[in-house]
């Protein structure tokens, strides 16, 4: 009898060892995806369209809230510097984040995806009645100085011709270690297709480098993203040929980069992150009356009472859209389909 309990103990100790040993292993297995952190939903989704299964992504800035106001709390914080890799654009909601990211997680990597894109100044500071977009800055300059010397090496790539050499001349520098979006520079790049092109490149160029493994599959759905992103110029080229005005007027200025690649000219509301005062709306009203304007874009992120209580005197209507929507390219088509009616 002794016997047999020493039997049934032994074979229950191997059973929960045998159970454990399992569950260890799929944990294991499950941390060896790249966990890669981005600041908004639409880098979110380049990654995980890039990556595939092979990463895990986590986002900042929750859905529905404006990247410019928020800050993280602490215990958010803590819970996003576990991630191995951060994808970053400039963003203001960066400024008050990366200073506690480089303390708390100093071994995590990261990004700008900034880097190799002709930037536009941040039409939030300027007066409405200014509108040139031929201002641009060279390519960010983040802490990893090895990682853009790569990234300038794609000649023999066959996406080289992402390349944005009509700007480069013109390019001003972004200084190092400049992480809080205060340098004046639009940081909305994700709403042009062409800066997207590039954009992909660099994403399956870093998570190849961090998981060599996963590089066919990388390159595999870089290219097929690629082909997508082809498609969708043409067809906003096709929606476009019979514009009757190039002008776009707009609540919050997130559209330059999509204006600059379609010929377009954005009219911002908004300026220094600030609606405008009671006595500006007299001009404003004159600007819709003389460019007849019928509508604008307004971002949901925003409160719609303050929107309403300002478009209400320009007796224009307001048409929805969000720059944060998480399917990017489908964001892309929606603006461009608001701006064709």
């Amino acid at each position: 009898m002794p016997r047999f309990f020493i039997i049934c103990s032994l074979l229950i100790g191997m059973f929960f060892f045998v159970s454990c040993s399992s569950e260890e292993k799929t944990a294991y297995s499950k941390s060896k995806n790249l966990s890669v952190l981005t600041t908004v939903d639409p880098i979110a989704d380049l990654v995980e369209k890039i990556g595939g299964t092979r990463v895990e992504v986590s986002v900042l800035v929750p859905a529905g809230r404006e990247p410019e106001t928020f800050t993280p709390s602490p215990m958010r914080i803590a819970e996003l510097t576990k991630n191995r890799l951060f994808f970053r654009v400039g963003l203001v909601s960066e400024e008050t984040f990366l200073p506690k990211l480089q303390t708390n997680a100093p071994d995590m990597k990261i990004v700008d995806l900034r880097e190799g894109v002709a930037l536009l100044e941040d039409h939030c500071g300027h007066d409405h009645a200014d509108h040139d977009h031929s201002h641009h800055a060279e390519p960010a300059n983040s802490k990893d100085q090895s990682d853009h010397a790569k990234s300038e090496d794609h000649a023999d790539h066959d996406h080289a011709d992402h390349e944005h050499s009509d700007h480069d001349e013109e390019a001003r520098k972004i200084p190092e270690g400049d992480y809080c979006g205060s340098n004046g520079m639009d940081p909305h790049i994700w709403m042009s297709p062409e800066v997207l092109k590039g954009m992909i490149v660099r994403i399956a160029e870093v998570l190849s480098e961090m998981d060599p493994e996963g590089r066919a599959m990388f390159e595999k759905n870089r290219d097929l993203l690629d082909q997508e992103l082809i498609r969708l110029q043409k067809e906003i080229h096709e929606k476009f040929k019979g514009l009757s005005s190039k002008i776009i007027l707009v609540f919050h200025p997130a559209y330059g980069y999509f204006c600059r690649e379609f010929g377009l000219e954005q009219l911002a509301i908004e300026t220094g992150g600030k609606a405008p005062r009671p006595q500006d709306l007299v001009s404003w009203i004159t600007t819709v009356n003389e460019r007849k304007l019928k509508k604008i874009i307004v971002q949901p992120e925003f409160n719609r009472n303050s929107a309403k209580a300002i478009v209400d005197p320009l007796k224009i209507q307001m048409a929805d859209h969000s720059p944060l929507k998480k399917d990017v390219l489908e964001s892309i088509r929606e603006l461009a389909e608001i701006i064709e009616k």
